[in-house]
């Protein structure tokens, strides 16, 4: 429970929609299971995982490694001993054979936590080692070996569990030795929820810039409609940063299409232009100012009171408990999040 509080005092000043994660970040600790964390790209799966476990952890202790299929096995078990590659002879002059040996005691073994970025993107050979390796909790290659001090890996993934286990038996196999699994994302995509996550980013420019928080809000939650694939909460960030520093709504429109995953906005022109009148609605304004902006600052976050409540609650009508206990050997769903950019 302490280990659960203390990830989710870091993790509330800086993101939305993060109990479950930090819930069964705490778990696997508890258990010494693996934590496997998916879903679609830019919901902050990495950050939140990264955030709470440095609450836990000196960055000495955390170990963070982005793979890929291009990524070699010296990039996952540490440098290789020249030394023993090349052979040589030992004490007594006798020559020894030239084998690959790794400095395991510099790769993520060796630490008590690591967080494993679209590991499933490695190669084949590479998944089997990671796989014999956890299962194991020691590496065995040759006459290498080398047992594992790592308490807690959280694999990191864009795949569903489905799909990485459809790849191959490699795969299946490597996703099989990650028993606790989380589904990062939103259970919906509206403007209100699009707003919240703008208020809880930017207080202070949605304050003053109620209009174009709404605008972006509801632009978004169009093209999550129409298209069927929702903005992501990092898009909707870089989103209402390009339409802050536009100038004027049509510029906004326009600039907004420039932001990664946006697209041509011009296909949605008359929903937008309804969507930029409610934004100018005076009645819209003011309902923002009562329902979206009390001045009543909320004791846990330093924010308004309706962000701490509504943002940082999960909306699918299950506590993050149960989320957290219905992925144990499964796939549940748990609330996305989009963290602060530093000041």
């Amino acid at each position: 429970m302490e280990t659960y509080k203390r990830m989710k005092a870091a993790l509330e000043p800086h993101f939305v929609r993060f109990q479950a994660v930090a819930q069964i970040l705490a778990m696997g600790l508890a258990l010494r299971k693996n934590v496997l964390l998916w879903g679609p790209a830019g919901h902050g799966k990495s950050e939140m995982a990264i955030t709470a476990l440095g609450a836990i952890f000196s960055a000495l202790e955390l170990y963070v490694l982005s793979l890929g299929e291009g990524t070699e096995a010296e990039a996952v078990w540490g440098d290789i001993d020249l030394e023993a590659l090349h052979g040589g002879v030992d004490r007594e002059g006798r020559p020894r054979p030239r084998e690959i040996r790794y400095h395991l005691e510099n790769s993520f073994l060796a630490k008590p936590v690591a967080v494993l970025e679209e590991f499933l993107n490695a190669r084949p050979g590479l998944l089997m080692e990671l796989t014999d390796t956890l299962s194991a909790r020691e590496f065995r290659k040759g006459s290498q070996r080398f047992p594992m001090k790592t308490q807690l890996v959280i694999g990191i993934t864009n795949r569903s569990p489905a799909e990485m286990a459809s790849l191959g038996p490699s795969e299946a196999a490597l996703i099989e030795r990650f028993p606790l699994q989380l589904e990062v994302k939103w259970s919906s995509y509206t403007r209100d929820d699009y707003w919240n996550l703008l208020g809880h980013v930017f207080p202070a420019r949605v304050q003053d810039r109620p209009a174009v928080a709404e605008l972006v809000a509801r632009i978004l939650a169009l093209m999550a409609e129409k298209t069927g694939r929702p903005p992501s909460p990092r898009m909707a960030i870089h989103a209402f940063e390009v339409a802050l520093a536009s100038d004027g709504p049509e510029a906004a429109l326009s600039d907004m299409g420039m932001v990664a995953g946006m697209g041509d906005l011009s296909a949605m022109a008359a929903d937008i232009e309804a969507a930029q009148k409610a934004a100018e609605a005076g009645k819209a304004l003011g309902r923002i100012r009562e329902e979206a902006l009390p001045k009543t600052p909320s004791t846990a976050t330093g924010l308004p009171a309706s962000y701490s409540s509504v943002t940082c609650a999960a909306t699918s009508g299950a506590s993050s408990g149960a989320a957290v206990r219905s992925n144990i050997l499964g796939g549940g769903s748990a609330q996305g999040s989009s963290r602060i950019p530093p000041s």
